[in-house]
C-alpha cells in the first residue's frame, strides 16, 4: 500500500470522495481530474459554501485555491483545486473527437429528450445517438417543459 507522504495518481475511474478521504487521513497525497458534476464549496467569511465548478474556474487560465468536496452529510473534505485552461484549439479537437464517438453534451442530450418527449419523430441517428447516451445521462434530474 502507498505510504505517508507518497503521492498516488489515478484517473476518474478511481474517482471516490471516501477513498480520497481515507488517503487523507493517513498523509497520502493525490493527483486525480474532477468530475463534472462534483459539489465543490469554497471558504467564504468563515463559512464553507457551495459553488459551481465553473463559477471558480470562470474568466482563469489558473486557478490554484482551497476548495472542500462534500463527502457526506454536513462533512467535507480539504482538497486543493488546480486547472489550467486548455488552448482552444485542444478544446475543439476534444469536441470534434466527441462528435465522432458519439458523445452528446448534455444540452444535445437534452434536445434529443425534449423532442421525443413532444412526440416529434426522431431520426434513426437522433434515436440511436439519444439511446447511447441514455446510460451517461440517467441519473441526471431532467425537466421537461410542456410544449408551448
Amino acid at each position: 500500500m502507498i505510504k505517508k507522504d507518497e503521492l498516488l495518481i489515478v484517473d476518474l475511474g478511481y474517482f471516490s470522495k471516501t477513498f480520497f478521504e481515507k488517503l487523507s487521513s493517513k498523509g497520502v497525497f493525490y493527483l486525480t481530474r474532477i468530475r463534472s458534476n462534483t459539489v465543490v464549496y469554497l471558504e467564504k467569511v468563515g463559512k464553507v459554501k457551495q459553488v459551481d465548478l465553473s463559477e471558480i474556474l470562470a474568466g482563469n487560465n489558473l486557478v490554484d485555491t482551497t476548495v472542500y468536496l462534500s463527502i457526506g452529510y454536513k462533512k467535507q473534505l480539504k482538497c486543493r483545486l488546480v486547472a489550467i485552461r486548455l488552448p482552444d484549439e485542444i478544446v475543439n479537437e476534444r469536441g470534434r473527437n466527441r462528435k465522432l464517438r458519439g458523445i452528446l453534451t448534455l444540452e444535445e442530450y437534452m434536445e434529443l429528450v425534449q423532442k421525443e418527449a413532444d412526440g416529434e419523430t426522431l431520426t434513426k441517428k437522433e434515436r440511436e445517438l439519444l439511446d447511447k447516451n441514455r446510460e451517461m445521462f440517467k441519473n441526471m434530474p431532467i425537466t421537461i417543459l410542456p410544449k408551448e
